[in-house]
């Protein structure tokens, strides 16, 4: 019998290589499958050929006394019968010694024979159980396999996780005092309705107060929402907007391909780990239809004073996403006529203004001063807008 014990430890899986011992285990089953075939048919000598008539033989002929004299036409037959039985008799007990080893050697050859064919019964017998035995380990491994796949799963999860609830704060009351207002929220968005005129069915992933689905209905669009928040839901629902509560990656994955005819989502990858901005790209261009555009929109890394003013101010911001970066995903996942649009420019009195006096250097000065306020007070959002190609 053989025993597999594995503990699985949340450490890590076991030092085991898994897919080198079932693959062994899977041969072996492979073989004894075609071989057992011939040995569950197999007959034995004692059965069929020389050794079969020659057992025959020994059971029949063992005895020798009974000896057949043949007789002779000038004897008459009375002496004849006389002269069988008398030679019968002097014969038996000479003969008697040999009778009785033939017999032996006849039973010996029989329990012999019996014995081998019980043998053959039990190995049968044996390489079933053991047949047996390599299936269920090669079930456990198997089993063993998915549960090492599930826990490496759930571990990646844990060290990126996505966030699928609302922050226990009011959400609603956070965007009206930080975001901005509906208002201004829907002039800085009215730029992207272009790319969308011509399609239907579109998706605005963290749609938020609505403000982009109401341009879109106004331009004659069909779209509809997502937003992982009941409040915004809420909020969304009463304006007659089509709106979900739901996950945006379980959402997107049980459309169909080819299906959308465009994706916007305006300040939601920030709130995703790296690996997960990337998944969602791919994701979109695979539902997306050929040359339908996706866009998203999210804070600007190279303008400095959004972290100071901005960017963590949100306490569901993860980690932002530099746009060159953000530029380079989208075409490695199959989009075409990427651009970088770049939003919402800092107001121009914030800056550091520039020198009037005259110097020697003062030019070079001045370019300095500029570089530096593009990296402090430049734009503080910006959007990376691309095509599914076809």
């Amino acid at each position: 019998m053989w025993h597999l014990n594995v503990v699985l430890h949340d450490e890590g899986p076991p030092d085991i290589n898994l897919g080198r011992i079932m693959e062994q285990i899977r041969e072996s089953v492979r073989l004894r499958d075609e071989s057992a075939p011939m040995r569950e048919q197999h007959v034995s000598p004692f059965d069929e050929g020389e050794a079969a008539i020659d057992l025959a033989y020994l059971h029949s002929g063992y005895d020798t006394r009974n000896v057949d004299f043949a007789g002779h036409p000038a004897i008459p037959a009375p002496i004849v019968g006389v002269a069988k039985r008398v030679v019968q008799r002097l014969l038996s007990a000479a003969l008697q010694p040999q009778v009785s080893y033939n017999a032996a050697n006849t039973r010996v050859v029989t329990h012999i024979k019996d014995w081998l064919a019980a043998l053959h019964r039990d190995s049968l017998g044996e390489l079933r159980a053991v047949k047996e035995q390599m299936l269920a380990l090669g079930q456990r491994l198997d089993q063993i396999e998915a549960q090492l796949e599930e826990q490496a799963t759930a571990k990646d999860k844990t060290a990126h996780p996505v966030p699928t609830t609302e922050l226990a704060v009011d959400y609603r009351l956070f965007e009206d005092r930080f975001r901005g207002s509906e208002a201004d929220l829907t002039e800085r968005q009215r730029s992207y309705v272009q790319a969308f005129v011509g399609r239907n069915n579109i998706l605005d992933i963290g749609c938020g107060r609505g403000e982009f689905l109401e341009l879109l209905r106004e331009s004659g669009i069909v779209a509809r929402g997502l937003d992982i928040s009941p409040a915004m839901v809420e909020r969304s629902l009463g304006k007659g907007l089509d709106v979900v509560q739901a996950d945006a990656f379980a959402y997107l994955d049980a459309l169909p391909d080819d299906s959308l005819g465009g994706v916007f989502a305006a300040q939601v990858i920030e709130h995703f780990p790296p690996s997960r901005v990337i998944d969602l790209v791919g994701l979109c261009h695979r539902k997306l239809e050929p040359g339908a555009p996706l866009i998203l929109e999210t804070p600007n890394p190279k303008c400095l004073i959004v972290f100071a003013e901005a960017f963590y101010k949100d306490p569901s911001h993860i980690q932002p996403v530099h746009p060159d970066t953000l530029q380079f995903i989208f075409e490695t996942k199959g989009f075409r006529e990427v651009e970088v649009k770049f939003l919402s420019p800092v107001d121009p009195a914030t800056q550091i203004p520039l020198l009037q006096a005259r110097a020697a250097n003062i030019d070079q000065f001045n370019q300095g001063l500029e570089r530096l306020n593009g990296l402090l007070f430049g734009f503080q959002d910006f959007a990376v807008i691309g095509r599914k190609a076809g």
